[in-house]
């Protein structure tokens, strides 16, 4: 399984900005990556990719302006180590993420001296050369990326520091992500009830990783294993006791009956009948789609809670995942915050036309769970998070024909 991109991200992020040399291994290949890579190079960092590695050599500056296209994670971690740098920068971006909630990140910069302007076409204009003291309290409600932000904000001041957030935190798992990645950088940060304080220990003189594979991709083929392969998916690189939230799919599934197993440097899922278990979307809401899937072909069903989480994604998620469902003839019952996905007798009568990554992958696995061969549009946006995904469909024994019209 390609490296995770979201501890990718993290580490390319932090070289260019420490100016710590960095070689990356088993790099994820995806979109959100090369928008990492981009910014890096934008801030002065010499970039060489080799194979799967990625070999970095930074000389910060401020960059003149920036593009970070669709990518959240990008664009807020940048935010917070341009402000932590004083930097002055216009940050271009797709119009669905200028969409998507930025405002407690923005007002907490703002409320510190930092200048934020909007302009016409979508693009951001930052200004913090005036900026004194960096935020050190941000809501992490909406986004745990927010905290992340601001943690690498303190963390790049060059003093000791702390960070609050002023609600829960959604995702809460991926700012440990950010935290881990801050440690391997020399940074020392312990959190306590949602506070964190941040200082530095040391300064590596260079960085090598190995990016373990990303659970949020492997949760696609994972759901696959578990609702058609009497064989078993097996699926490389996946270690047992990883810190990325959505590892946590393993055990949702294995307490409710999957036969998913360790072997070795990963695993292996095989078709079996999981009783109903729950995805609490707050937590790990990339893990609502491939869940949903196996609801739509489970008596027992899939549980999705706080599910209104999954309207700010890159998409509607939730009206997606409820399309996807009800075109497969599963029943959703919806209460309040939750969603709640169960078989039916009903069989699929229309091709889904979605645009965002995880609901292509989601349709193309529920039409392999079903049995049956519907033309999958749009193909190419996978390359957001899982570039090779239709490959690997076809490397484990899918029937994949490739549409040349195909968008």
């Amino acid at each position: 399984m390609h490296g995770s991109k979201s501890i990718s991200q993290r580490y390319i992020l932090l070289s260019a900005f420490t100016n710590i040399p960095l070689t990356l291994s088993n790099r994820s290949y995806s979109d959100d990556e090369d928008v990492a890579i981009s910014i890096a190079r934008s801030c002065g960092s010499d970039v060489t990719l080799t194979g799967d590695r990625i070999i970095m050599k930074p000389s910060f500056r401020c960059a003149d302006s920036i593009d970070v296209r669709e990518s959240a994670t990008s664009f807020r971690l940048t935010l917070g180590l341009l402000a932590a740098l004083k930097c002055k920068t216009t940050i271009r971006m797709d119009p669905s993420l200028a969409a998507r909630p930025h405002d407690d990140l923005l007002g907490s910069l703002r409320d510190f001296g930092g200048q934020i302007d909007w302009s016409s076409d979508g693009s951001l204009t930052v200004d913090f050369s005036m900026m004194t003291v960096v935020p050190y309290a941000v809501s992490g409600s909406t986004s745990s990326q927010f905290v992340s932000s601001a943690i690498l904000m303190n963390a790049l001041s060059g003093r000791e520091s702390e960070v609050r957030s002023s609600y829960a935190i959604s995702s809460s798992g991926y700012v440990d992500l950010t935290i881990q990645v801050l440690r391997d950088f020399g940074f020392s940060v312990e959190k306590s009830d949602g506070e964190f304080s941040i200082g530095r220990i040391s300064e590596p003189t260079r960085i090598w990783v190995d990016l373990e594979g990303d659970y949020s991709s492997a949760s696609f083929l994972i759901a696959l294993g578990v609702l058609a392969s009497n064989s078993g998916i097996k699926i490389e690189n996946l270690p047992e006791h990883s810190k990325q939230p959505d590892a946590v799919f393993v055990e949702l599934l294995r307490n409710a009956g999957a036969d998913v197993q360790f072997v070795g440097d990963g695993l292996v899922a095989v078709k079996s009948s999981p009783s109903r278990f729950a995805i609490d979307v707050n937590s790990t809401p990339d893990l609502a789609v491939p869940a949903s899937v196996i609801g739509i072909f489970s008596r027992d069903g899939v549980l999705l809670r706080n599910c209104r989480r999954l309207e700010i994604k890159e998409s509607d998620r939730l009206k997606s995942i409820i399309e996807l469902a009800s075109s497969f003839g599963a029943v959703t019952e919806r209460e309040g915050n939750d969603l709640f996905i169960r078989s039916s007798s009903g069989m699929r009568n229309e091709t889904m036309l979605f645009r965002d990554h995880r609901m292509i992958m989601a349709e193309a696995i529920a039409s392999v769970a079903s049995g049956t061969r519907f033309p999958i549009e749009n193909t190419r946006m996978v390359a957001k998070s899982y570039k090779n995904f239709f490959e690997d469909l076809a490397r484990i024994g899918v029937k994949v024909d490739e549409r040349k019209d195909n968008d």
